[in-house]
């Protein structure tokens, strides 16, 4: 076995270690001769012919040959790309190769770690942006920049996410059987930016406004 295939054994069971982080943003954005330029453990800047840059991490992957005689799992060095920089910056290919030194490190398959997608979570504005239709897109986009909500409620719930842009349509709101409460009934006006609004609804028959603390100009009682 050669000198090379046993230190890159040895690195991969992490018995050797090396210098990380050589690379200096500059020095990536610099780089104009073609080559291979390392930024230690594995992760390289490649610079083609044609001065393309892109992220090449070179580690032991377990084999497709799985495991010899006596069981131990057989492993070969990969050239992983990365993605291309500008792209992919310095600062995300390190992250991407941590990430990927620590998967073959536990035995798995970092080139299907890297192509697997992340499922990323809607913020809830954009979830709540989901629910509004073509139609309520539009009027939403129709609103003028500023403009005045209304809220019917009790003192328990005057700090819903639901509004109304129908004044007297907000003041029925405490007097229906679902939502009669003990106590005072309320109305609330306030002022809203549009770009604060989280969705706009018009179905049932109303304009109903999902806003999350707006500007609350007057609080009356409801006879």
């Amino acid at each position: 076995m050669s000198i090379q295939r046993i230190m890159w054994e040895r690195l991969a069971k992490g018995s050797l270690k090396m210098a990380i982080h050589k690379l200096k943003p500059l020095q990536v954005e610099r780089a104009k001769k073609p080559g291979r330029y390392g930024d230690g453990g594995g992760l390289y800047l490649l610079v083609s012919p044609t001065l393309g840059k892109s992220w090449v991490l070179r580690i032991m992957c377990p084999s497709d040959e799985g495991a010899d005689a006596a069981g131990k799992v057989l492993k070969v060095r990969r050239d992983i790309g990365l993605g291309g920089w500008p792209d992919c910056s310095l600062a995300e290919a390190r992250e991407l190769a941590r990430r990927l030194r620590k998967v073959a490190k536990a035995g798995g398959d970092p080139i299907a770690a890297r192509d697997k997608k992340e499922v990323v979570s809607p913020t809830f504005r954009e979830a709540a942006s989901l629910l509004m239709n073509e139609a309520e897109t539009a009027a939403l986009a129709d609103l003028p920049e500023k403009f005045t909500i209304w809220r019917g409620c009790y003192q328990l719930n005057q700090r819903g996410l639901s509004w109304s842009l129908d004044r007297d349509l907000a003041s029925r709101f405490p007097t229906l059987h679902r939502y009669r409460q003990d106590g005072q009934p309320l109305l609330i006006e306030a002022v809203l930016q549009r770009e604060e609004v989280i969705a706009l609804k018009l179905d049932r028959s109303e304009a109903e406004v999902v806003a999350w603390c707006p500007e609350v100009v007057r609080v009356s009682a409801l006879g």
